[in-house]
């Protein structure tokens, strides 16, 4: 043990007092946490502690348990509510847009939520129960269910690829702005995925953002699939008067959404 608490701490202050700091420099931590955790309830379930110690983890455990059930039934009451979305957003000023994009993967998994937040809450209460019962190996075992779930729902609705188009939505976008186009009509693409070529089935140039407003202007039969943030910035640059023909169903991993514009 005090061989992992040297590696812990050494690495610890070493990378904390450093100049540069990146999320990645502290990953040697983990081995060694995760190695006094796990002989922390070794020992605890082998019962070589006090029996206060094991007091306390109960106590922990048990409360832990409590506000996991609570959370999980604060998820489940969001699905259908946006206006809870934008209640919550005025407490998160800087990031309204994340949020979105956390509410928007949710709608687009519904049944996945659900089940994940249902084994959430499921798996609460029967480590609640674990703990006022005192058998300390279940307990761990429910914790690391938990912990599972909890790491679903961040890959599938939180992290940054949660919000992103999927291949049918995708190709759904695409085939609903090729109906808009006009025979004979200049496609351009700006600031989007090049995945939506393979969708389109067709070759399209890339413009850069200050190519978009010459070519909409001087361009016979204009249009332009374009990320919705610089759609904004563009409309603050120019007067030029524009019309979103489509747009995407669902906010992608930048935190905006895809647009089909032309020339009004």
């Amino acid at each position: 043990m005090v061989f992992l608490i040297v590696w812990f701490v050494t690495i610890l202050v070493f990378f904390s007092l450093s100049n540069g700091k990146r999320p990645d420099y502290i990953l040697p931590l983990y081995p060694a946490a995760s190695l006094m955790v796990g002989q922390l309830w070794f020992s605890l379930i082998k019962q070589r502690t006090s029996s206060s110690w094991r007091q306390y983890l109960r106590v922990l455990s048990l409360g832990y348990f409590v506000l996991n059930f609570a959370l999980a039934a604060s998820l489940a009451l969001l699905l259908g509510r946006s206006e809870l979305i934008r209640t919550v957003g005025r407490f998160f000023p800087d990031s309204p847009q994340t949020l979105e994009l956390m509410y928007a993967a949710m709608i687009r998994s519904t049944p996945l939520f659900l089940l994940v937040a249902a084994l959430l809450a499921g798996s609460s209460v029967l480590g609640g129960v674990l703990a006022l019962r005192r058998h300390l190996k279940a307990v761990f075992m429910a914790l690391l269910v938990t912990s599972m779930l909890y790491l679903l729902l961040y890959f599938q609705f939180i992290s940054e690829d949660a919000g992103s188009l999927s291949g049918y939505q995708k190709k759904d976008f695409c085939s609903r702005a090729a109906v808009q186009i006009q025979s004979g009509g200049n496609l351009r693409f700006c600031n989007v995925a090049g995945s939506l070529l393979f969708y389109l089935k067709r070759n399209v140039p890339f413009l850069r953002p200050n190519e978009v407003l010459p070519f909409l202007k001087q361009a016979r039969n204009p249009y332009i699939i374009i990320s919705e943030r610089a759609y904004q910035n563009l409309r603050l640059e120019g007067n030029l008067r524009t019309v979103v023909l489509e747009r995407s169903e669902f906010i992608i991993s930048d935190e905006t959404r895809y647009l089909l514009i032309s020339r009004r």
